[in-house]
């Protein structure tokens, strides 16, 4: 897999839509990306209520700790 630590402008030959927007990207390995992005997306989106449930149960231990120690 390629990765960049920049932004790169896309090009036509590698699209992707999504939402009614049009993505550019780099390269078709940038764009396997995008699809694994929403793929986990997907899977986060469908759990919300279990993961604010989990979250809350663990909120009390990290409440008062400083966010340099987190």
């Amino acid at each position: 897999m390629n990765t960049c630590s920049k932004s790169l402008h896309g090009i036509a030959k590698f699209i992707a839509r999504y939402k009614d927007v049009i993505y550019r990207f780099a390269s078709v390995e940038n764009i396997d990306l995008l699809n694994i992005n929403l793929d986990v997306d997907k899977a986060w989106t469908e759990k919300i209520p279990k993961h604010i449930l989990e979250a809350n149960s663990e909120w009390h231990m990290v409440e008062e700790v400083d966010a340099n120690k987190l």
